[in-house]
């Protein structure tokens, strides 16, 4: 699809960059996740990933099925203390996770920024096809609460494009900043998790009823 395609390769040029950033500062990782980088050490601790996921993440977007299969895949989690969870190959099932923290200051920006996408202010919440994908882009920021079910594909005349409004546009670029400032807590400065991924119940806080 399109959409997922562009995700992708907005996935591995992210993480291409922060390769080579990390090339520049000499940067080695040791066996159980220690990374060095010009004196500095840091040691990412890998998380129980179910008690994570019990916690409801500031943002989060993952597949929830292909259409053609309901093996659900996470694209990035990121929660209030900074923690991370990603997969690189988007989209695949089983795809092996990554985890990292990111600092205070830029975990307090972008749910600022969050809050400032429109995704509370939407007149809508789901616009899906029969049997296309199904992806969902959960935010928690502050009091507001908002679950999010879309394609990603972007095609005239095709699903919420068919007769597009002023109000379907505000959910296209709302998910959109959304999922681009969720993107830039990735990094190649992370640690691998093996972890069959499936979103709990207590992040859908929004039934699926489609939308106008």
């Amino acid at each position: 699809m399109m959409g997922m395609t562009y995700r992708r390769i907005g996935i591995l040029c992210l993480l291409t960059t922060a390769v080579c950033l990390g090339c520049d500062r000499h940067t080695t990782t040791g066996p159980t996740g220690v990374q060095k980088s010009s004196g500095e050490r840091r040691l990412f601790s890998t998380p129980d990933v179910d008690e994570l996921l019990h916690t409801l993440p500031m943002v989060a977007v993952w597949t929830d099925s292909t259409g053609f299969s309901a093996q659900p895949s996470l694209r990035v989690a990121l929660w209030d203390d900074g923690r991370v969870l990603f997969a690189i190959n988007d989209g695949e099932p089983n795809s092996t996770l990554r985890f990292r923290h990111i600092s205070r200051d830029t975990t307090k920006q972008l749910k600022h920024d969050i809050r400032k996408t429109g995704l509370f202010e939407l007149k809508g919440h789901r616009y899906l096809v029969h049997d296309a994908s199904v992806m969902c882009l959960l935010a928690t920021v502050y009091d507001y609460k908002q679950l999010l079910y879309w394609d990603e594909v972007v095609s005239p005349n095709y699903g919420i494009n068919i007769d597009p409004k002023p109000h379907h546009h505000d959910f296209i670029n709302a998910w959109k900043s959304a999922n681009d400032l969720a993107l830039t807590s990735i990094s190649s400065e992370s640690v691998p998790i093996e972890y069959a991924f499936r979103a709990p119940e207590s992040w859908y806080v929004k039934r699926a009823i489609q939308s106008e």
